[in-house]
């Protein structure tokens, strides 16, 4: 099943990511407090500056789809 929206992308990412939460934090400039959170589902979505960050870091990238 695909991912419907850009946050749970992340979300998924980020669970399935082998590396620990603060390793990823630190490299996208972000709190870990707040990820753990987002992770968690606790926060509803990030600002989009964060999530580029997070993307890059997790190597996910945004693009248009085939056909549109």
């Amino acid at each position: 099943m695909a991912d419907k929206t850009i946050t749970e992308m992340l979300r998924r990412a980020l669970r399935a990511d082998k590396r620990p939460l603060l390793q990823v934090a630190k490299a996208a400039g972000m709190d870990y407090g707040n990820l753990y959170r987002f992770r968690a589902g606790e926060h509803k979505g990030l600002q989009l500056e964060s999530a580029e960050r997070l993307a890059k870091v997790l190597g996910l990238e945004l693009r248009p789809r085939k056909g549109r």
